[in-house]
């Protein structure tokens, strides 16, 4: 055979492997692969460019005024808070100033260390004090901490909804995130 003849040979064979690998169905999905990873990195950079370049309003939300008014109606809400522990009770208030008359502190209700019980009269006492000051708030929020027993705060929920005498005080309570 000459050399010829071999090259003839071996560009007929080669060919035969070719058409077979083509004709056996297998797709080639390296240039697939390769689209795929441009066009996504091309929207990744796409979106980072957008979002630099956008002024995004990130401020926190504020109470409205209503419809075509710039000024507010009233005062702004209490927001009364009560924190709830195993010594006692914490008030505090963000939309009206609180303050212990003894001390000008925020006002606590401290728990008496001869009993056992927390001072719920106290605190019914107090919290009817704050509703008589702001008798249109409705709303309170409840806050404790992880050693306080559910029950606690259940009583306390009971007992600053309404006074030993059945007047509603704060009848919308709201448990804080952390309670469990």
């Amino acid at each position: 055979m000459t050399t010829a003849q071999l090259r003839n040979k071996m560009r007929r064979l080669r060919e035969e492997r070719e058409e077979a690998a083509e004709e056996s169905g297998e797709i080639n999905l390296v240039p697939y692969l390769d689209i795929v990873t441009n066009v996504v990195i091309f929207l990744l950079a796409s979106v980072t460019y957008i979002t630099a370049l956008s002024n995004v309003n990130a401020s926190a939300p504020t109470y409205g005024t209503g419809i075509g008014t710039s000024e507010a109606t009233g005062p702004p809400p209490l927001n009364l808070t009560v924190n709830v522990s195993l010594n006692g009770f914490t008030i505090a208030a963000s939309g009206g100033v609180l303050k212990n008359e003894a001390t000008g502190t925020v006002p606590t209700v401290p728990k008496d260390p001869a009993t056992a019980d927390l001072p719920w009269q106290k605190l019914a006492d107090f919290v009817r004090k704050i509703k008589d000051q702001y008798p249109d708030e409705h709303n309170i929020i409840l806050t404790g901490n992880p050693e306080v027993p559910y029950e606690m705060m259940v009583k306390t929920m009971d007992t600053v909804r309404q006074d030993p005498e059945g007047k509603l005080m704060f009848p919308d309570v709201t448990l804080s995130a952390g309670i469990l």
